[in-house]
């Protein structure tokens, strides 16, 4: 049974603000533009979460896509298309936060994949991006026989390498899979589960993805992430909602808003993350709009859930009026 935990508004987050006060101040230093944003505001050292700054696409364009971050020599880079702010955008991953999100992305897969047998194929076709980077890895760590197919290959390339493989996993994005289904030539796999990332997969594309597979609608495995937090969330079948990793601090604001105070269970998406080091994963606008955002206990545990995504929100413009001098691009 799942009970329902109502938190006040005005202290949503409360439970983290020793944790909240610590990384604001960690990357006060590892950024000094976001020390600056902070000093700027006079919320340095604070533990409230509404007190704490947006960090929506101009922010982060002028200050971090496009900026060199000596201060991380081993940083690994990934890139994205840029979709909210019209050009490429620049990631990076400490050593840390590669082992952090192969650990979370490894603890979900192994729940939703037991019962597979050892040595089973997994192939993952996702494009190119941060978590086909890091598929095969996972695989392989779960003793899985892993493929990648590569980004640039041609449809039908990618459907002949697929009916080779037959895999028993098949991991990718809701866009190639529609590409995969309306294929000229054929595609004969029949994998016993399927996991998809990187764009919106609502349950009715999930049913008919099931029954053109011939597997049951949990088979299917909606996962939610984005190359500046990592891991983010995934839908449970069972208990009929998306459930965030236990790492992530969620909110809503009202779309448009500068953020100043959480809405209440539905609105434009902020996260929070506790396991980021080469990105400042604070009160970060992912663009997206959700609804029935909300803390539950479930098995013991409390944690926090939503209901659905409903698509992008309007581009947010937040906190440039804090730093003098500052270019909008």
């Amino acid at each position: 049974m799942t009970v329902d935990i109502v938190a006040p508004t005005a202290q949503w987050g409360a439970e983290h603000s020793a944790d909240l006060a610590c990384l604001a101040a960690r990357y006060a230093v590892r950024f000094p533009w976001y020390g600056h944003l902070l000093a700027r505001r006079g919320v340095l050292g604070s533990d409230r979460l509404d007190e704490l700054p947006v960090l929506g696409p101009d922010l982060l364009t002028a200050h971090y896509y496009t900026a060199e971050h000596p201060q991380f020599p081993c940083a690994g880079v990934y890139f994205s298309s840029g979709t909210s702010t019209g050009r490429p955008k620049r990631v990076l991953y400490s050593p840390a936060d590669e082992d952090a999100y192969a650990t979370q992305r490894r603890e979900l897969f192994e729940a939703f994949l037991a019962g597979l047998p050892l040595g089973g194929v997994a192939v993952t076709d996702l494009g190119a991006c941060h978590a086909a980077a890091s598929a095969r890895r996972i695989f392989l760590e779960m003793g899985f026989d892993a493929h990648d197919i590569e980004s640039d290959r041609p449809l039908g390339a990618r459907v002949r390498l697929l009916n080779d493989h037959r895999p028993d996993v098949l991991f990718t994005t809701p866009a190639i899979l529609d590409q995969l289904l309306r294929s000229p030539d054929p595609l004969r796999i029949a994998p016993r589960k399927v996991i998809v990332a990187g764009g919106l997969a609502p349950a009715g594309w999930r049913r008919r993805v099931a029954e053109r597979f011939g597997i049951g609608f949990a088979d299917v495995l909606d996962v939610f992430d984005s190359v500046e937090i990592g891991a983010i969330a995934h839908y449970d079948a069972a208990a009929g909602h998306y459930r965030f990793h236990d790492h992530i601090l969620p909110e809503v604001v009202p779309p448009g808003a500068d953020g100043a105070a959480p809405g209440g269970g539905s609105g434009a998406l902020l996260l929070t993350s506790f396991a980021r080091d080469c990105f400042p994963a604070l009160r970060y606008a992912t663009g997206d709009l959700i609804s029935g955002l909300r803390r539950v206990r479930h098995g013991g545990r409390v944690g926090y859930v939503f209901d659905r995504i409903n698509g992008r929100a309007a581009r947010p413009r937040t906190a440039l009026r804090e730093l003098p001098g500052m270019r909008v691009r």
